[in-house]
């Protein structure tokens, strides 16, 4: 097809088709007429460009991408980097890679690292207290999987999709975040501020309830942020069977 033709199908501007032409991002062959010819696999090279672009790839980013699409043999680390210079607004790029274990390998780590460190952050700076902690923690996960809810779904539809050898890693990143939420309910039953008599089924129902927050939030819809918190830190208080002092 023609460079108008390719500009309709990638959703490309025929003048960012030629720019991205001169910087060899993509290289069309060349009619006897001169005229540019864009292969099916041209096209799908520039709709890739057009999605990554939208999602905050910068052009450097792209093209270690599409390097990396043509070196199967690079490790998922390199993908970590770029997504970690793109601040992980990417999950769903790793379906226009056809390499896909690589990347979702290090989409999935690089999100579950991100939560665990913003997670253990807000707990020490709540200080010694079970009920502070509780509150820090989750609000912590509730503001992660509103911001960060394309992450937080891949994450939890596409464990299925992982490798053997890479799926216990995950999931062992997984439980490490429950078990942070389990310590806090069992400190703080012990202290008298939680009254549940099945904590550690209490903690999985909070975090749970935080995560599946991921899958209908939106940024404009009715319930704001922070009326969301509020809401869902009274929710996770009565499942613990918070005592106020």
């Amino acid at each position: 097809m023609n460079i108008s033709e390719a500009a309709r199908a990638s959703g490309l501007t025929s003048k960012t088709i030629r720019y991205y032409e001169d910087i060899g991002l993509v290289a069309p062959q060349r009619g006897l007429n001169g005229y540019r010819y864009f292969s099916p696999a041209d096209v799908h090279r520039l709709r890739f460009l057009s999605r990554a672009r939208r999602l905050d790839f910068s052009l450097q980013d792209c093209r270690d991408l599409l390097m990396l699409n043509e070196d199967t043999s690079r490790s998922s680390a390199d993908v970590r980097e770029i997504a970690a210079r793109a601040n992980l607004s990417v999950p769903g790029l790793y379906h226009h890679y056809p390499s896909k274990q690589s990347l979702l390998q290090g989409l999935l780590e690089r999100t579950m690292t991100d939560l665990l460190t913003r997670s253990e952050e807000a707990v020490t700076e709540a200080g010694p207290e079970p009920v502070d902690q509780f509150d820090a923690v989750v609000e912590s996960l509730l503001r992660f999987h509103m911001y960060r809810r394309e992450q937080a779904f891949v994450g939890s539809t596409e464990i299925r999709s992982l490798d053997s050898s890479y799926k216990q890693t995950y999931i062992g990143l997984r439980d490490r975040q429950q078990r942070m939420v389990d310590e806090i309910v069992f400190a703080g039953v012990e202290a008298g501020d939680f009254r549940t008599s099945y904590p550690k089924d209490a903690a999985r129902a909070v975090t749970t309830m935080c995560v599946g927050v991921s899958t209908w939030f939106k940024l404009d819809g009715e319930l704001g942020p922070d009326e969301l918190i509020a809401r869902n830190l009274d929710l996770s208080r009565a499942t613990v069977g918070y005592v106020e002092r």
